[in-house]
C-alpha cells in the first residue's frame, strides 16, 4: 500500500492535537515535547488560523531569555523560601544593571536563577549574589 494511492482523510487523524492563540507558549512546547510532534495546528474556535512549530518556540524562548541582549548571564543557586526577584532587582538597581530576564527553574532537585542583565556592573552584580550566600554555577558574558 502506497502513500501515493491513498486519501488525505485515510492518512491524517480525524481528531488532531490542536492549541489557540491564547496558549501560553510553554504548554505548546509542553506538547510538542510530550507528543513528540514538530508542529500544531493553531485554532480559533472552529477556524484554522496558523501552525506553530519548533522553530516557532524556539524562536520565542529566545526573545523571553533577552538572549539576543547584551550583557551578562549569571546562574545561581537560590534556597527555599527566598525570593530571588526581589533579590535581584536589588542587587541590579544597587549596580545601575537593568534585568532583561529572570528564570527561576527546578534543575535536579534544586532551585536555580537564570538572570540576563544589561549594564557594566556584571562582576559586582556577581560579587553580590557569592556574598548573600548564593553558589554563582555560571557566568557568561553575551553579545
Amino acid at each position: 500500500d502506497r502513500v501515493r494511492d491513498r486519501t488525505v482523510g485515510e492518512i491524517m487523524t480525524s481528531h488532531p492535537v490542536t492549541t489557540t492563540p491564547s496558549s501560553p507558549i510553554e504548554d505548546v512546547a509542553r506538547l510538542l515535547r510530550d507528543r513528540k510532534i514538530g508542529a500544531l495546528p493553531v485554532v480559533a474556535g472552529t477556524r484554522l488560523v496558523g501552525i506553530i512549530t519548533e522553530s516557532d518556540v524556539f524562536r520565542a524562548f529566545l526573545e523571553i531569555t533577552g538572549a539576543r541582549e547584551r550583557g551578562v548571564r549569571v546562574t545561581f543557586d537560590v534556597a527555599a523560601g527566598d525570593d530571588v526577584f526581589v533579590e535581584v532587582a536589588a542587587v541590579a538597581a544597587r549596580h545601575h544593571m537593568q534585568v532583561t530576564s529572570l528564570l527561576s527553574v527546578r534543575h535536579e532537585d534544586r532551585r536555580l536563577a537564570v538572570v540576563r542583565l544589561a549594564g557594566a556592573g556584571g562582576d559586582a552584580f556577581v560579587d553580590d549574589v557569592w556574598r548573600a550566600g548564593h553558589r554563582v554555577l555560571s557566568v557568561v558574558r553575551t553579545a
